[in-house]
């Protein structure tokens, strides 16, 4: 619950959030993201007439949302209509269900803003804009993503696989189309705008947010040398380097020390054979809710990240806001999130330099205490939802200026 205004300003009568294919609530919630996510949705809701939710889940996202709506702020709950796929229809045919139930839901609206949850929503997006604006409603499309989905895909599968080049030609639709394009750092959003060649003035940051709990805890506080990692077990993570790394401490740092891997991911199996392998003690353990996740980063020696590429990794952000000293990989996306020395640690991605730098600190209680209150303070301050909420009011209100008043009266 929070503090309101008496008088919000209306932006539009709908915000109209497009998950992408596949995606619902359900395995939002799974992976421990939805939680903050929806923090940002119900301050965003204050500006709004409704809240759509657009997703390819089963009837219990709805039950989701509402659960969320009453936790957060009650009277929200009847403003939020979630747009799943009840009938279990094939992916095709809900692919034209759901604009038209979208459609359906905003008869006798005036004015929306259709966004999409990440940059792979976009052809759904899209259709829903063409379908709204069709009947005359006045709709801004912005463009969002938390990370360059086709950099991703390329990195995977190469730049000229089907896969790269598919995702390529969908983000460029989406961006080309869009009032907007959201991303969460300047050189992402630079980025896209260079390559689809879309002027800057269209392109926004809004960094991704944290919602950390209250309290810090000091070195003394936290379990015994736990080194923690958050995300899926994927090749592009590149575990192999943080268990081979724990390979390398010294005694009696190696003995005593433990590697916690939170999360699923097909490299599983590898990942568990190679630290046995290794004589690590690496303990798997699948996604947890938020609260729990936040919990473990609290109570975490080291919060250590090896992963090739990245956008801006909220398991990064939210490690940092709860106090835990981090080691990242000196790639693109880890390497903005920390100010080296200060807020944590950037290292060379080989186990030689994750193995030093974990062994540094597991020594140095006082220096992991000094970098842990430093990030918490930093990030808090920058990512707190108090400063990107808005940046997100400013950037639907943008985009919607790009669109003409509608031969209704719009509630802008």
């Amino acid at each position: 619950m929070h503090d309101r205004p008496a008088m919000v300003p209306r932006i539009a009568d709908a915000l109209v959030l497009v998950l992408p294919p596949g995606q619902s609530l359900r395995r939002l919630d799974d992976y421990g993201v939805l939680q903050p996510e929806w923090a940002l949705l119900d301050r965003l809701l204050e500006h709004f007439g409704r809240l759509i939710l657009v997703t390819d889940g089963k009837a219990d996202d709805a039950a989701i949302a509402a659960d969320l709506a009453a936790r957060h702020t009650p009277d929200h709950a009847s403003r939020i209509e979630v747009v799943c796929n009840t009938p279990s229809l094939s992916p095709a045919t809900w692919d034209d269900a759901k604009v038209a139930r979208v459609r359906e839901v905003c008869a006798g609206m005036h004015s929306a803003i259709v966004k999409t949850h990440q940059f792979d929503a976009g052809d759904a997006a899209i259709s829903i804009t063409r379908q709204l604006r069709a009947v005359g409603m006045r709709i801004a499309l912005i463009a969002h993503g938390s990370y360059p989905w086709s950099r991703f895909l390329a990195w995977e599968f190469g730049n000229n696989s089907a896969q790269a080049r598919i995702a390529s030609r969908a983000e460029a639709r989406l961006c080309t189309r869009a009032d907007l394009i959201v991303g969460t750092s300047q050189q992402m959003v630079e980025d896209l705008c260079w390559r689809y060649g879309i002027d800057s003035s269209r392109g926004v940051v809004v960094p991704t947010h944290v919602s950390p709990k209250p309290d810090i805890n000091a070195a003394a506080q936290r379990d015994e040398a736990t080194i923690l990692f958050v995300g899926p077990l994927i090749p592009r993570k590149r575990l192999d380097i943080l268990i081979r790394a724990m390979s390398l401490l010294e005694e009696p740092d190696k003995s005593r020390a433990r590697l916690i891997i939170l999360g699923d991911g097909p490299l599983k199996g590898t990942l568990v054979a190679l630290a046995r392998e290794m004589g690590v003690n690496a303990i798997f353990e699948p996604h947890l809710g938020h609260e729990r996740m936040l919990d473990r980063l609290g109570s975490c020696t080291i919060s250590a990240h090896t992963s090739e590429l990245e956008g801006l990794p909220r398991a990064v952000l939210e490690a940092m806001a709860a106090g835990a000293p981090v080691i990242v990989a000196d790639t693109p996306g880890l390497s903005r999130s920390v100010e080296h020395g200060a807020t944590g640690l950037r290292v060379d991605p080989t186990p030689e330099a994750f193995g030093h730098a974990i062994g540094a600190l597991l020594q140095d209680a006082e220096w992991r205490d000094l970098m842990g209150s430093r990030a918490a303070g930093v990030v808090r301050e920058k990512y707190g939802l108090h400063a990107i909420l808005p940046r997100e009011i400013d950037a639907c209100a943008k985009a919607l200026q790009q669109q003409p008043m509608s031969t209704r009266r719009s509630a802008a």
